[in-house]
């Protein structure tokens, strides 16, 4: 049975030591590089686990606040895709390095962060229940959902969302069937330098290269 991924994101404050006021305006250009890594396990009788696959990415941004995700190390070269979201062009570009070509589409505002002044007494509370802290930065704790063919939807694990890094998730462990296999997928933040500024050349979109309005993603649908 196939199932997808539905990540439930709390709007987050960033609570503990810094104010909202900080982290709109100083967070979200504050540069930083890291590196994601994602673990999928099998488990089997017993509730023994096998490690099936690692993966890493890289993530940063740079003091302008814009954002580069990289490909995973495991993607194939021909689907490797290098992103960067400029919140000040309004645009996140998705560079096909394989076939030299760059698809652009509206940036996501949710990068930006949560507005203060659209919440409610309990839904800052509510935030601030769920806010902890990781090593340098806070992340704000939601369940995980997978959805499964016949449309029934579960809560199978549980994420944690940093807005301090412009929305990333810093933490993540839920459970899945997929291909007849129980997986159980660990994401986490394994090496988050602060105050570092990025490689230049990450944010740089070539122009000789062909531009394709619209998302990678949809061209990837549309071909199934």
């Amino acid at each position: 049975m196939n199932y997808m991924l539905w990540l439930s994101l709390g709007i987050a404050i960033v609570a503990v030591g810094h104010s909202y006021l900080y982290s709109q305006t100083q967070a979200i250009t504050r540069p930083y590089v890291a590196t994601v890594k994602r673990t999928v396990f099998v488990r089997g009788p017993g509730n023994n686990e096998t490690v099936k696959s690692i993966e890493t990415r890289t993530e940063a941004r740079d003091r302008l606040g814009r954002r580069y995700t990289s490909a995973n190390s495991g993607t194939p070269e021909r689907f490797r895709l290098a992103t960067v979201h400029d919140i000040h062009t309004g645009r996140v570009y998705q560079v096909d390095h394989e076939n030299r070509r760059v698809f652009v589409a509206a940036v996501n505002e949710f990068r930006r962060g949560p507005d203060l002044t659209a919440l409610t007494g309990p839904q800052r509370e509510d935030i601030q229940s769920r806010t902890r802290r990781v090593g340098e930065v806070s992340c704000v704790e939601s369940p995980v959902y997978v959805q499964s063919g016949d449309g029934t939807r579960s809560e199978a694990g549980k994420g944690c969302t940093s807005f301090e890094l412009g929305a990333l998730t810093i933490a993540q462990d839920y459970t899945a069937v997929r291909g007849g296999q129980q997986l159980r997928m660990v994401t986490e933040l394994v090496d988050l330098r602060m105050d570092v500024e990025p490689n230049p050349d990450w944010f740089r979109v070539p122009e000789t290269y062909a531009t394709i309005q619209g998302s990678a993603w949809n061209e990837r649908e549309a071909r199934k």
